[in-house]
């Protein structure tokens, strides 16, 4: 004689999965989060410790933090980059 699942015990399976999806998906988007924070943590200390390289290669002085060229990364062709004056066509 065939003896399958009957549609009770089919329910009662999904129900269960579903139940420990609703528990779990929590846990997962909460270590997701702690993995980005921690991720964003070790690249804060990388530019930290880039920034002291950098002074002790340049006698203990910081990066101002200011770019002296064109504002917004626009390019301005009239001027020599090298300040010898302007450009010649």
């Amino acid at each position: 004689m065939k003896r399958g699942f009957t549609l009770i015990e089919l329910l009662v399976v999904i129900a269960i999965i579903a139940i420990l999806a609703a528990i779990l998906f929590p846990v997962f988007a909460q270590a997701r989060e702690q993995a980005r924070s921690t991720s964003c943590l070790s690249n804060t200390k990388q530019i930290g410790l880039s920034v002291k390289m950098y002074a002790q290669d340049w006698d203990e002085e910081y990066p101002n933090g200011t770019y002296p060229g064109p504002r917004n990364w626009e390019v301005n062709l009239d001027v020599d980059p090298y300040g010898a004056g302007p450009m010649l066509d």
